[in-house]
């Protein structure tokens, strides 16, 4: 999509408002490649690093999970939703934990590929907390909806650890 094209059906489709749509653009770009992405990881985590190495699992594994997968307007899922979400959190958010940004990466992956991936299995190939971040962000087995009731969304906070739910809390005091 051209950009002007792009930055409409970004604020169209996903309730952004235009001017922050427009900001957030770069992340979702197609010229946001693998090698771009992990020098942004690198200038954080040392590529011999557990935080590098988990991110770099996640990254592939989301990569394949969603390798078929497209968007109404033909973009990539990985690359035009959970790739820029992981750039957002990364640039904007100035996240530092591996384990989120790994979820972030992953957030899709029980909803959208049950049969292969489980609660269980990202435990296994990850690590208890980044699965434990992925169920909080998917929709209970079986809904439809796209929203989450109040009950829902108390019970998600209720579950996000404490440090978390005070960097959340700081991040939009700052803003």
């Amino acid at each position: 999509l051209k950009s002007s094209r792009r930055l409409g059906f970004m604020a169209s489709h996903t309730n952004m408002p235009p001017w922050l749509a427009k900001k957030l653009a770069p992340c979702f770009d197609k010229a946001e490649t693998k090698e771009k992405f992990f020098t942004r990881i690198a200038s954080i985590w040392p590529s011999t690093s557990d935080e590098y190495r988990l991110i770099e699992h996640a990254y592939e594994t989301a990569q394949r999970a969603f390798k078929d997968k497209y968007r109404d307007h033909g973009e990539s899922v990985f690359a035009s939703h959970l790739r820029g979400s992981a750039l957002i959190a990364l640039l904007y958010m100035r996240v530092r934990d591996a384990n989120i940004i790994a979820a972030i990466l992953l957030h899709d992956i029980l909803e959208d590929c049950p049969n292969i991936w489980t609660f269980d299995k990202l435990v296994v190939h990850f690590n208890n907390d980044v699965a434990e971040l992925v169920q909080w962000v998917s929709k209970p087995d079986g809904e439809e909806s796209a929203h989450l009731t109040d009950v829902e969304i108390d019970k998600i906070w209720k579950a996000v650890p404490d440090d978390l739910k005070a960097a959340t809390q700081k991040h939009f005091d700052q803003s």
